[in-house]
């Protein structure tokens, strides 16, 4: 199920699989403090974290995603962040979003899994690409119908006061989640294979955070 929280007006339409809310139950907060891992994405105005602004906070895994209007629910975003500081952060390109977490939610990152630096190691030596879309098509045989980047280019210069999001923005947003758990999988089988533990959990993923601090 995908739920959309927001407390602005939007052109966001109900539909059997999207909720619109304006805050989270109880049960809301149970199903985030329950997860293993927690898949988490921003989606921002422009790539530079001091320059440019967070416009929604993607967080959930493959059966349930949250898209928060971070014009709306900052410390919303600020709390369900420090519910999952013990917890492992899985994402694509997480050094973009460690940024974002630090500069805009003063929240530092610990633990992640990040599928872009693990898909690059696992094929290292060969110039295959490793976008979010290529990487569900070679390990998951899936071509995702949402992650069109057009729509990325939606967001780029967009005023946080202004925007307003339809349905594809907020389907778009929550597909960056969707399929992380299952690329991690279908990763680990050559992570085994290749013996790239030591490498990805002991060298690469804790680099990502100390260059995401030099940046």
């Amino acid at each position: 199920m995908l739920y959309f929280i927001t407390s602005n007006q939007h052109n966001v339409t109900s539909t059997p699989n999207l909720v619109i809310k304006d805050s989270f139950s109880k049960e809301d907060y149970s199903f985030i403090l329950n997860l293993g891992l927690v898949g988490i994405d921003f989606e921002t105005n422009g790539l530079d974290a001091y320059k440019h602004k967070p416009l929604l906070f993607i967080i959930g895994n493959p059966t349930d995603q949250y898209v928060i209007d971070c014009n709306t629910h900052k410390l919303l975003i600020i709390e369900l962040l420090y519910l999952c500081k013990d917890k492992t952060f899985l994402g694509q390109n997480l050094k973009f979003d460690y940024k974002f977490a630090k500069i805009h939610y003063k929240y530092s990152i610990d633990k992640i899994y990040d599928t872009m630096i693990a898909e690059q190691r696992i094929i290292q030596g060969y110039d295959l690409p490793c976008s979010l879309d290529a990487i569900v098509e070679r390990r998951l045989k899936l071509i995702p119908k949402t992650m069109d980047k057009q729509i990325r280019l939606e967001f780029v210069g967009k005023n946080p006061d202004t925007f307003r999001y339809s349905n594809r923005h907020i389907e778009y947003a929550a597909e960056d989640i969707v399929h992380l758990e299952g690329i991690l999988i279908q990763q680990s089988k050559y992570i085994s294979m290749y013996r790239l533990s030591f490498l990805l959990y002991d060298i690469e993923f804790p680099l990502i955070l100390y260059l995401a601090e030099a940046e």
